[in-house]
């Protein structure tokens, strides 16, 4: 089940590892999910703009969701 319409994009503003020249990027961590057979509460990370990031950084979301 897809949970957000929005698919993120790990590049965009993605923070550089050991120094801001570096070519290595960090994605974010801290995923998870869970069910108790009635609700599945996600995490992840999204760089989606809903108006108030329009710097696309990395923010970390919750979702709880009703399973069908």
């Amino acid at each position: 089940m897809r949970l957000t319409q929005h698919t993120w994009d790990p590049q965009l503003n993605a923070p550089h590892t050991g120094s801001p020249a570096g070519e290595g990027t960090f994605i974010g961590d801290y995923f998870g999910n869970i069910t108790d057979g009635t609700t599945d509460v996600s995490t992840f990370v999204s760089t989606y703009n809903d108006g108030s990031n329009p710097g696309h950084y990395q923010q970390q979301v919750v979702a709880k969701v009703a399973i069908p």
